[in-house]
């Protein structure tokens, strides 16, 4: 993204859906199953309100939507919730300002408590940049060589959380 591009952020609305879903396909292969789109959709037409969903756009287009994700409580903690950029965006800073949105809006709804997310050892080295650190891995654990890896967040001192 050059510097003369803004991104904004707004809460997810049902006629978001197709666009999320463009982003999760986007991505199919190394950072989800296929399997998961199920999964997904069903949270997209179920869960998406209790889990303060995102949506990262353009503000010159805001029907161009880059990346979404949210969070919500999960086993009586709070996780980072089915983050995404879409594909044809990715290593342009959008996964780091989806994640500093994130955790600036759980700042302002919860306070400083810790978080969670379940994310794939391809995204692991990304979550630990800003912080995160890996309590546990299960093989396979999303799909096929996607491995489910849970991180913890607490170093609420970060910058980039301020930028928002």
């Amino acid at each position: 993204m050059s510097k003369q591009v803004q991104i904004l952020s707004r809460a997810y609305k049902a006629s978001d859906q197709a666009a999320c879903l463009a982003i999760f396909r986007s991505n199919i292969g190394l950072y989800f199953g296929a399997e998961e789109i199920q999964d997904y959709q069903e949270f997209l037409l179920n869960q998406v309100e209790d889990n303060h969903y995102l949506v990262l756009y353009l503000a010159q287009d805001p029907a161009a939507i880059l990346a979404c994700g949210g969070f919500g409580e999960l086993e009586e903690k709070i996780f980072l919730r089915w983050g995404m950029v879409d594909q044809a965006a990715h290593k342009q800073g959008l996964g780091l300002q989806l994640l500093a949105h994130r955790l600036a809006a759980v700042n302002s709804a919860l306070g400083q408590r810790e978080v969670y997310i379940d994310t794939s050892q391809q995204v692991q080295g990304f979550y630990e940049k800003y912080g995160f650190k890996a309590i546990s891995v299960i093989k396979d654990g999303f799909a096929p060589q996607i491995d489910k890896v849970r991180m913890q967040f607490s170093d609420w001192d970060q910058a980039f959380i301020q930028s928002v």
